[in-house]
């Protein structure tokens, strides 16, 4: 398959197909636009404005730094995929993704993270005087218990019968 940037009827940029790009930008974002990357190795995307929303999709060694998005950033089957949310984003769906670096900016505190079939998952965030970042691991280990006939899930794990 060939490498693609473009804008495809008006409101999708496709992002496909792109090895070793280091210098790979977005400019000219309207809020009804979204951005789609597939299938990027050892490439980085810089998006600038603000956009609906972003997914990436089976990449590898992809970076992205972008302003803000309306809706979630979707990564989906990576593996080392670094993000850097310059404004803000409500939200980072990760699914089967293994490796992947998220870094925050002041205004991007609020967003919430869901994770599913992933690993190797941190997020980084700018320390009070904004000169340093605090790595947080998102954990991958859970455990439930049946309690009173519901289900009670809780981040760690116990000793089996603990």
């Amino acid at each position: 398959m060939s490498a693609k940037l473009e804008l495809n009827s008006g409101n999708k940029w496709l992002v496909e197909y792109q090895k070793g790009q280091q210098d790979l930008t977005i400019n000219s974002t309207a809020i009804q636009q979204s951005v789609v990357v597939y299938k990027c190795e050892n490439s980085t995307l810089v998006v600038r404005g603000k956009v609906n929303g972003i997914t990436i999709d089976s990449c590898s060694n992809f970076n992205i730094i972008f302003e803000s998005s309306i809706s979630p950033l979707d990564v989906i089957n990576c593996k080392r995929v670094q993000v850097q949310v310059e404004k803000t984003t409500p939200a980072v769906i990760i699914n089967k993704t293994a490796n992947i670096k998220v870094f925050l900016s002041k205004e991007s505190l609020h967003t919430e993270f869901v994770s599913s079939l992933s690993n190797e998952m941190n997020v980084y965030i700018p320390t009070q005087d904004g000169e340093d970042t605090i790595e947080l691991p998102i954990p991958e280990t859970l455990t439930t218990r049946v309690v009173k006939g519901k289900l009670e899930t809780e981040v760690g794990s116990k000793a089996v019968g603990v």
